[in-house]
C-alpha cells in the first residue's frame, strides 16, 4: 500500500471511530476487541492475512440518555487499497458495520460479533462460500446466543436507526443485529424477517438482545 493510500485509510479510520461512533454512540471505552488468529484457525483457516486482525468490536456504555450497552464493528467499512469515493452512491470497504444493543455489558456480544465479521471477511475474500448479510437475512449460530441456557440461538439482521453514515471514502450501512429464538426464526422464514421485526418492535424487544427473554411465538 503506497504511503499516500495508507494515510487515507488512518484518516477514514479516524473519522469513524474518534468522531462518527461518538456522535452516533455516546462514549467508546478506549480497548478495541481485536479479531484474533486463534479465532481464524477454529474457524478452519491457517492462512490469515495480517490486516484481518485490525478488526474489532467496539463497546459504548449506557449514557444518560440511553440506558443500556451498545457493541458496534469496526474496519469492515475500510477502503482497503481504495481512494476517496468516485461517486455518493459509492460504498466504503464492504459497506456496512454491525451493531449490537444489550441490557448488560455482555462479553458474548463481543464474541459473536467477532465470529460474524471473522465470516464476513472470509465471505468477500472468496474462502468461504456464500454472501455478505444484509438487512432481512437470518443467521443460525447452533448454540444459545450467551454460550449457556439462553433460548435466543439465532440472529435476525435489521436496519439499524440511524441506518448509516458516510466517509470520504463512501457510504457505510449500520446492520442491527438482534437476538432470536427458533420459533421466532422459524417465523421470519415463513413470513418474512419484516413481519418478526414488527413482533419485536411491539413487545417492545427491538433493538435489544437480552438473552434472559422468552419466545414472543
Amino acid at each position: 500500500m503506497s504511503e499516500p493510500l495508507q494515510q487515507f485509510l488512518e484518516k477514514v479510520w479516524a473519522a469513524r471511530e474518534d468522531e462518527i461512533y461518538p456522535q452516533l454512540f455516546g462514549p467508546i471505552t478506549q480497548v478495541p476487541h481485536t479479531l484474533s488468529e486463534d479465532l481464524f484457525r477454529r474457524i478452519g483457516v491457517e492462512q490469515i492475512e495480517p490486516f484481518w486482525l485490525t478488526h474489532s468490536v467496539l463497546e459504548s456504555p449506557p449514557t444518560a440518555s440511553r440506558p443500556h450497552w451498545v457493541y458496534v464493528t469496526s474496519s469492515l467499512s475500510n477502503p482497503w487499497g481504495e481512494g476517496p469515493a468516485a461517486n455518493e452512491e459509492a460504498l466504503s470497504g464492504l459497506g456496512f458495520e454491525f451493531v449490537m444493543h444489550t441490557p448488560q455489558q455482555s462479553p458474548w456480544a463481543i464474541r459473536t460479533l467477532q465470529w460474524l465479521m471473522a465470516m464476513q471477511i472470509l465471505v468477500a475474500s472468496g474462502i468461504v462460500e456464500g454472501q455478505l448479510l444484509e438487512a432481512d437475512d437470518r443467521v443460525p449460530l447452533g448454540m444459545p446466543i450467551d454460550g449457556r441456557q439462553s433460548s435466543l440461538n439465532s440472529l435476525v439482521v435489521a436496519t439499524h436507526d440511524p441506518p448509516g453514515f458516510r466517509l470520504a471514502s463512501g457510504h457505510v450501512d449500520l446492520l442491527l443485529l438482534l437476538g432470536v429464538t427458533q420459533r421466532e426464526y422459524e417465523l421470519a422464514g415463513t413470513q418474512g424477517t419484516p413481519a418478526l421485526l414488527r413482533l419485536l418492535t411491539h413487545h417492545e424487544i427491538a433493538p435489544l438482545t437480552d438473552p434472559s427473554r422468552l419466545s414472543t411465538v
